[in-house]
Parts: C-alpha cells; sequence; structure tokens
C-alpha cells in the first residue's frame, strides 16, 4: 500500500532540495561564523558596558554620598575642607638584642589605641593615607568615638578611588638644606653631595651587617644558635 503511494517527483525534489540547502550553507560557511563571532563580540561589548556602567554609577553615588558625609555636606563638599589624617601605626615585635644603643626616644610615650589622642604632643611616627593604601597586610582603625574614624574611611575610599589627593607636607629642613646648597659653588655642592653619598652607604652597610648577624647560620634555628638546643 505505502508503495502505491510514494512519489519519485516529490522524493527527487527534497533531495535535491536538501542537497542545494547543504551546499550553499558550505559555501557560507566563513560568512556565517563571521556573523556568528560578531555577535558574540557585540554581546560582550553590551556585557562590559552594562559592568562598566554599573561601576560608574556606585562610584558616583559613592563619591557623592561621602561629600556630603560631613555635619556642613549641604553647604561644602567634603574634599574642601578635608584634612588628612594621621595614624599611630602599631607597636612593633620584640626584637633580638642588638649591639646598637636604642635611640627610639619616644619608646616612653604611651600607646593605648583606643586614646591615640594621648600621643598628640609628641612628634611620634604617623602613617598616612597614601601608606595605608599601598601598605601590606590589613589594618584595624581604632579610636574613641568622634574621633574621625568614619570621615577617615570616607577619605581613604576617596583616595583610592582618585577623587581626592592630599599633598605631602612641606619639609622645612629640606628645603633649608637646598637653599644653602643653591648658595654654594659648583665645587662645594659636589663635595658636599659626596659626603651624603658616603653617610647613607655607611648606614647601609651598618644595616646589612645588623641583617646578616641576626640571621641564622645554615642548618641552625635561632634558637639553636643562642645556646638552647633545637627540637
Amino acid at each position: 500500500m505505502m508503495a502505491e503511494n510514494f512519489n519519485w517527483r516529490d522524493f527527487a525534489i527534497g533531495v535535491g532540495v536538501g542537497w542545494a540547502t547543504a551546499y550553499v550553507l558550505y559555501a557560507m560557511r566563513d560568512a556565517l561564523g563571521d556573523a556568528r563571532r560578531g555577535v558574540g563580540q557585540r554581546l560582550e561589548r553590551a556585557q562590559a558596558y552594562a559592568t562598566l556602567s554599573a561601576e560608574g554609577r556606585f562610584i558616583r553615588e559613592f563619591t557623592r554620598e561621602a561629600q556630603l558625609s560631613h555635619l556642613a555636606g549641604e553647604r561644602i563638599p567634603l574634599h574642601k575642607i578635608a584634612i588628612e589624617p594621621r595614624f599611630i601605626p602599631p607597636a612593633r615585635f620584640a626584637e633580638p638584642p642588638d649591639d646598637d644603643i636604642r635611640r627610639d626616644v619616644f619608646r616612653v610615650v604611651p600607646r593605648l589605641p583606643d586614646l591615640p589622642y594621648l600621643a598628640q604632643p609628641y612628634n611620634v611616627e604617623t602613617v598616612t593615607l597614601d601608606d595605608l593604601y599601598h601598605g601590606p597586610g590589613a589594618y584595624a582603625l581604632l579610636g574613641a568615638p568622634g574621633s574621625g574614624r568614619s570621615t577617615a574611611l570616607v577619605l581613604t575610599g576617596m583616595v583610592a578611588l582618585g577623587e581626592i589627593r592630599f599633598a605631602p607636607p612641606e619639609d622645612k629642613v629640606t628645603a633649608r638644606l637646598r637653599a644653602e646648597e643653591d648658595q654654594l659653588d659648583p665645587a662645594q655642592r659636589a663635595e658636599r653631595l659626596k659626603r651624603r653619598l658616603t653617610i647613607e652607604q655607611e648606614a647601609f652597610d651598618q644595616a646589612r651587617q645588623r641583617i646578616a648577624r641576626h640571621r641564622p647560620a645554615h642548618g641552625q634555628s635561632p634558637a639553636g644558635r643562642h645556646g638552647v638546643d633545637p627540637v
């Protein structure tokens, strides 16, 4: 029954159309591949644009909120009145005894993390926002309520985004030395530069010797070097 209904003409037309379609697709394989790659690239660009737009909106919103985050935010932006905060670094870990004289005169200054203003009258070592941003590790920002921790965090974010820059303080000692050097003749200026380089090299050599003294010998722990048998 099926053989009587079989139409050879329709069968031949179907086979011919299939072969023609396959040939056309084969001949257009390069164009179709380029079109597919073009669509993929457009999708990637659209995704990148959406991501950048989201990041840009977030940065703009964060900057706007940061500029208004102080008491007079409705009248003046934060970056126009902000003063770079200074941070007191944590105390250093215990170090092996050294033959050199300890010259840290600020060791008697109280270092209470929750009360940093106690060290304010003294010229102790401080850390800037740039030092925190480029420094290694993680930090805990401590201080009493109202000491400016929130403002310091906001300024840190603005510095990281490049929205604000604090000019380094003027070094009056260096400026005075340069003014004195400008008044010297070339021979005296060269002599002073040579002396300065010599002092720097001596300081580097002393630091290198100090590190070599504290470095344990090969195959021996620091405890064994100080007279205690290593485990």
